[in-house]
């Protein structure tokens, strides 16, 4: 109806409810305690609880003193253990309460209901007990502790002169074993390892402008057949005279590193750029003319096809400028082999 009234239809007639004559539900009833259990045995409801060193776990079922439907739940903590509110429609529960006062408080709304609670501590868990128990074990420890420091003592001298030669040993052993990550086993040259964790240095330098880094990736051409057809122990002879001949052939400041299987790089440190086909050039003719004697006394003839870029390039990363001579040296290898090719000349 226009002034709030709700009209209802049944088979004893009309309805009418007036919501207004309704009696307002209390949001605020008080909070009473219905019963207690103690170790889940029954206990009179008082004023306040106290538990006994034996007694840890206590639960009681609680209610708001209304008659009309709940709105919501009752909020509850114990003080001094919950951090936040806990909500519950009746019953409240704690189990291994630890030696303490607490405030038991249920609230409903405005209304709180707060319950002292004390658990009593166990002979072990008294203050006096804890202090005479710090105290002994404090006196055990500085005991323990004097009588090792007599023996450590003793045995100082001689550890400090045995630890002097060890630790000259370790650091001799540690630098060959150090040495031995940078090398590669076969060729006795550096290896990628060692590339990277130098490297970083002269990318530096060269973005400042102290010169140009030429990266020349070489392949020997045909390779697989020295194996083939001589042997491994041929094949792994033939690398030896390569990295040999590399060594020979560029400066050294240059890095000479073998990147993998028949795989060598150079990176011909600070010159001009311009020089870089001229240097790839060189090294192709060098392998063209060398000779690479084999165990047994054969003589092999061998090329090699390279690839070769620059850094800096604008916007080429250093791992981009070593795929860049990459694919240019496949780009050689397409083109016949024994062939040096520079990324700049290929076609993007």
């Amino acid at each position: 109806m226009r002034d709030g009234r709700l009209l209802f239809g049944s088979p004893e007639g009309l309805l009418v409810v007036d919501p207004r004559m309704l009696p307002p539900q209390r949001e605020d009833a008080p909070v009473a305690v219905a019963s207690l259990q103690v170790e889940g045995r029954a206990r009179v409801v008082v004023d306040s609880l106290t538990l006994s060193a034996r007694e840890r776990s206590f639960a009681l079922d609680v209610a708001a003193l209304d008659f009309t439907a709940p709105r919501g739940t009752i909020r509850y903590r114990l003080d001094g253990l919950d951090d936040d509110w806990l909500t519950t429609q009746r019953s409240i529960h704690y189990s291994r309460v630890p030696p303490g006062q607490y405030v038991l408080r249920v609230a409903n709304g405005s209304r709180e209901l707060r319950l002292p609670v004390r658990v009593e501590p166990a002979w072990y868990q008294t203050w006096a007990f804890r202090a005479l128990a710090a105290l002994a074990a404090m006196a055990l420890l500085y005991g323990a502790y004097r009588l090792r420091v007599r023996r450590l003592r003793a045995r100082e001298r001689a550890l400090e002169n045995l630890v002097a030669a060890r630790t000259k040993q370790l650091e001799t052993a540690y630098a060959q074993i150090e040495e031995a990550s940078l090398t590669d086993p076969l060729t006795g040259l550096r290896n990628r390892r060692f590339l990277e964790q130098t490297i970083a240095a002269d990318l530096e330098l060269a973005s400042r402008g102290h010169g140009d880094l030429v990266v020349l990736l070489a392949d020997l051409d045909h390779f697989k057949s020295v194996n083939d057809t001589h042997g491994h122990a041929a094949g792994d002879a033939v690398l030896a005279e390569l990295a040999r001949l590399l060594v020979a052939t560029f400066r050294a400041s240059d890095y000479v590193v073998r990147w993998g299987g028949e795989e060598f790089l150079i990176v011909v440190r600070f010159v001009d750029r311009a020089t870089a086909g001229g240097l790839a050039e060189k090294l192709r003719a060098a392998v063209a003319a060398h000779s690479f004697p084999l165990p047994d006394g054969t003589i092999l003839r061998r090329t090699c096809s390279i690839g070769f870029s620059v850094w800096p390039q604008q916007g080429t990363s250093w791992d981009q400028t070593i795929d860049r001579a990459d694919a240019a040296l496949y780009a050689a290898k397409r083109g016949g082999r024994n062939a040096a090719v520079g990324a700049e000349t290929l076609v993007a």
